[in-house]
Formats: C-alpha cells, sequence, structure tokens
C-alpha cells in the first residue's frame, strides 16, 4: 500500500506542469483533462505538506493559463468539477490571486456553489481589508458551514476542513492576539452550542497561536481528519466467507416471519433515535443505532432511487439468473429492492462489499430475508482493498452491478474500480449507479467511472438524469408517501417553496447503463 501512496505522490507533483505544457489551446487543455482526471482527484484528498510543493505550480496554471480553462464548456459536469476542485485547493492553500481568477470566472459562468464554499470564498477573496475584517467573518463563515453540513454536503468532513482552513488562515495572516480572540469565539460558541458541528474540531483550541508551529499544528489537524475519513476498517476473516448477524434480538425477529424493505424500514423508525447523522452513511457505521438511523431517515429515499433506477428501458424481467454485486452495500438495502422487484428465482448469487462489519452483517441478514434460497458471499473490505479472488466465482452470465450512494465518496480510486469491473464482465453487465446530487465535483466522479464503458461497442445508455436542488421537482418525502403533489401545503413541507418544490425535496443523479460482450 505504502508503494502506491508514493506513486500517487509523483503524479499529483507533475499534474500541473503538464496541464500548462499541454494547455496549448482550449481542446488540448479540455482532452488532457479528461485524460488525466484520476489524477486531478488525487491531488484533491493530498496532505497539506505535498500540497504545499505544487502551490506555485497550481498558482501558475490559474493565472497563466486563464484564457483557455475559462473558455470550457461549462455545461459539462467535468469542467465544472475541475473549476470547483480548483476553488477548493486554491482555499487550502490561500491563493488569494488565484481565487480572484476562479471567483470570477464562476460568477461569470453562473455557475452553483455550495454554502461550504461560499464559506470558503469568503475569507480568501477578497481579501478582508483589515484584521478586524477577518475576525468578524466568524459567525457568517460558522453559519454557512451549519447549512452546507445540515441541509447539502453529504459528509461534515468538508466543512470541517473548510473551518480549519479559515482558522489557519487567521493563525497565520494575524497577529496572536487576533488569533486568541478567534479562538475565544470558537470556545464560546461550543458552550452555547450555537453551531454544533465546531464540537468535532474544538480539540484546535489546544494548540498554542503564540507558537511558531501553529499553523503546521492546524495543517497536520487537516491531515488527521482527513486521514481518519479515509481510514482502513476490520477486514473479514480469511476462513468466513459469509459474515451474517445471529443470535441478536434483531436478527430473531427478522427470522421469526416473512419481511420486505417496508417492515424492515418500519422497524429501524421505531428504534431509532432522533440524533442527526453528520456523515449520512458516507463513513462505515459502527454502533446499530446508526443503522436505524439511517433507515429512518434515507430509507425512504433510497427506496424512491433505486426504483426510479429500474423502470424502463431497463429490463423488467429477465429470462436466466443473474449475480448481483453490491459495491458499499451498507445494509444491503439496495439488493433487497432489486430482488423484491425481480423474486428470488432471478438472482440466485449475491456478493456484498462493504467496510463496516456490523453492516455487512446485517445486509447478509437482509438479503437472506427477502430471498431465502440465494447464495450469499461478504467481502468486508474498503473498495480500495478489495481484489478480484475476493469476489470469488462469478456463477452467471448475467451481472448487475450496484453503486448505490458510493461512486460519488471521496474513499476510492476510480482507475481500481475500473480494473476490477474489466476482471468479473460475463455476457451481459448491468451497472446500476444512483446517489443523491451534492455538488459537481461528486456528479463528475460518477461520470469519470461511467465515461470508461461509453466507447465500448457493446455500451447501451439507460438512464442519464440529474435532479438537482435548484432544478425540476423530482420527490419529496410527502409526495414519496402520499403520490399528493401539494408544495408547502403539507405536514412538514418548507413555507418557501415554488413549482420546483421546497428546500426538502430530495436529489438524484442515475447513471444506468449495460455493456455487452
Amino acid at each position: 500500500m505504502q508503494k502506491n501512496k508514493t506513486f500517487l505522490k509523483k503524479i499529483n507533483m507533475s499534474f500541473f506542469n503538464n496541464a500548462y505544457t499541454e494547455a496549448s489551446s482550449v481542446e488540448s487543455l479540455e482532452t488532457y483533462l479528461q485524460n488525466h482526471s484520476d489524477e486531478l482527484y488525487d491531488i484533491y484528498s493530498s496532505r497539506h505538506d505535498v500540497l504545499s510543493k505544487v502551490s506555485d505550480d497550481i498558482d501558475k496554471f490559474v493565472q497563466l493559463k486563464f484564457k483557455y480553462y475559462s473558455q470550457l464548456d461549462f455545461s459539462s459536469t467535468q469542467n465544472r468539477s475541475f473549476l470547483l476542485i480548483m476553488i477548493d485547493l486554491a482555499e487550502r492553500l490561500n491563493l488569494q490571486g488565484a481565487m480572484a481568477r476562479l471567483t470570477s470566472l464562476v460568477s461569470d459562468e453562473g455557475i452553483e456553489i455550495t454554502s461550504r464554499m461560499q464559506a470558503g470564498l469568503s475569507f480568501v477573496y477578497p481579501k478582508p481589508c483589515t484584521a478586524d475584517d477577518l475576525v468578524e467573518k466568524f459567525d457568517d463563515i460558522c453559519r454557512l458551514l451549519q447549512i452546507a453540513i445540515e441541509e447539502e454536503e453529504d459528509s461534515n468532513r468538508p466543512s470541517l476542513v473548510t473551518f480549519l482552513n479559515y482558522y489557519s488562515a487567521v493563525v497565520d495572516s494575524l497577529h496572536p492576539t487576533k488569533a486568541l480572540i478567534v479562538k475565544d469565539k470558537i470556545l464560546e460558541a461550543v458552550k452555547q452550542n450555537k453551531y454544533p458541528f465546531l464540537n468535532d474540531v474544538k480539540d484546535v483550541c489546544n494548540i498554542d497561536v503564540n507558537n511558531k508551529q501553529a499553523y503546521e499544528q492546524l495543517q497536520a489537524a487537516i491531515d488527521h481528519l482527513n486521514c481518519q475519513y479515509m481510514g482502513v476498517s476490520p477486514f473479514a476473516p480469511d476462513d468466513e466467507p459469509c459474515l451474517i448477524e445471529e443470535g441478536t434480538e434483531y436478527a430473531n425477529w427478522i427470522n421469526s416471519g416473512n419481511k420486505c424493505f417496508d417492515t424492515i424500514r418500519q422497524y429501524a423508525v421505531s428504534h431509532a433515535s432522533d440524533s442527526f447523522d453528520k456523515d449520512r452513511g458516507v463513513n462505515p457505521i459502527t454502533e446499530e443505532q446508526g443503522l436505524y438511523n439511517y433507515l429512518k431517515k434515507y430509507g425512504n429515499m433510497h427506496k424512491a432511487k433505486m426504483q426510479s433506477a429500474l423502470v424502463e428501458p431497463f429490463p423488467q424481467q429477465f429470462g436466466q439468473s443473474l449475480t448481483i454485486i453490491d459495491w458499499g452495500c451498507g445494509q444491503g438495502l439496495a439488493s433487497m429492492l432489486f430482488c423484491e422487484k425481480y423474486y428470488q428465482e432471478n438472482t440466485n448469487q449475491i456478493i456484498l462489499i462493504e467496510p463496516s462489519e456490523l453492516a455487512i452483517k446485517r445486509a447478509s441478514l437482509h438479503c437472506k430475508a427477502v430471498n431465502p434460497e440465494c447464495s450469499v458471499r461478504t467481502v468486508c473490505k474498503r473498495l480500495d482493498d478489495v481484489e478480484l479472488n475476493d469476489i470469488g466465482i462469478i456463477k452467471n452470465n448475467v451481472v448487475v452491478n450496484l453503486f448505490s450512494n458510493i461512486l460519488d465518496i471521496d474513499d476510492y480510486s476510480t482507475p481500481h474500480i475500473l480494473s476490477l469491473m474489466d476482471g468479473i464482465k460475463k455476457i451481459e453487465n448491468y451497472y446500476v449507479c444512483v446517489s443523491p446530487h451534492i455538488n459537481d465535483i461528486k456528479t463528475n466522479k460518477i461520470d469519470n467511472f461511467r465515461r470508461y464503458f461509453q466507447s465500448m461497442s457493446g455500451y447501451v445508455e439507460i438512464h442519464n438524469i440529474d435532479n438537482t436542488k435548484l432544478g425540476e421537482f423530482w420527490m419529496c418525502n410527502n409526495v414519496f408517501k402520499s403520490g399528493v403533489t401539494n408544495h408547502g401545503l403539507q405536514h412538514g413541507c418548507s413555507p418557501y417553496h415554488d413549482e420546483n418544490g421546497c428546500i426538502k425535496k430530495w436529489t438524484r443523479v442515475l447513471r444506468v447503463f449495460k455493456v455487452t460482450l
């Protein structure tokens, strides 16, 4: 694994130098970005010591190649993603000149940015006129980040990083007396629970802002935060081909009679708490309460997205047996919903892949509940640690790969997943990729996966749909349960709404396609 990390660092170090050389025209730059998008994602998740070495290269590219990248077609999610990643990098490195260029382009193109990005822009560009201006931005930044966590992002980690970038900028550029004011603001806000996300970063207040190493210590805290997010979870024992929950109260309830997705969700609702899941299922779940809370909060939304992915022109029946591979399966919700639609005689093999041992055991239990005769294999690993021999022998010539709420996360390498796809291809291969719409960066990562297959002769597109918070209404919890569209007048609706619904409407990204060999 260390060898791979070193290799990625070399790519990161040369990406922007190569981009600068290649950007002799809009067309050549676009081609370069298409062919090296995974390297850009590697940079995006790099440690500060790596980023600081390429800071000048990033600044040089942004400042001197504006006439080329500003003419990219920003109706493309890939190009919007590139621009938004550049903004995040400029924020992390406090590149004010670069941020000025990028901000003007975002404004001119009318590109949507999240509340988190608005917060990041506010302390980098335009540069605060005085030290007091930077200090006084504290409340506005915290307010935007709290909105991002609760309403926009799929994890609190990016917002925590943005806040620590702000605090780092304060510590790095202002006199320690001003940094102490911000530190006191953090402690007071935590005490009052004014901005709940600050509880997760309050430990940075232990850093002595008078210490010359304070800035480096804050960058180490950001790297540690990213490391925790990308951390390795427990592997399944080598001698246990199928992990399954047994002997618990929940397992006894499941095994007591026929169960379906809806009855399982109802049970979860009755056992859930009202605590807010700040990572929305992005991080592996480690406590049973988290399993219940996820199903209560996101179960209906998950069901609606999967059902919409499986409507025509997706096949409504299969003439032969098939294998499901559920990538990042969580509690196996996508597999359950698929089996309920196509019935057990069509699916005789399920392969579950998930880093949380707690979740994958429950996924096995769920799959057996809705399809008792199906064989189930479990692979308790992160996606980047999965190898072909973990997947084992695929019994059928029809394979349905389920990627539900997984391809838009940061914790995997697209080339590695694609290499696995090449190794498991059968005669008919379906790829069901569904996620919420978070931002263009995450959507483009899904599209990077799909683009790999588009040039293949057997490629057939089935669904290619985006519904964003600002776009056309697709679904919300009220409409899902009642079947009636009556925006603003139903219990739980936001009072602020239009013909496109309110802020509580659901979003989705569907990329569903087939490849035949």
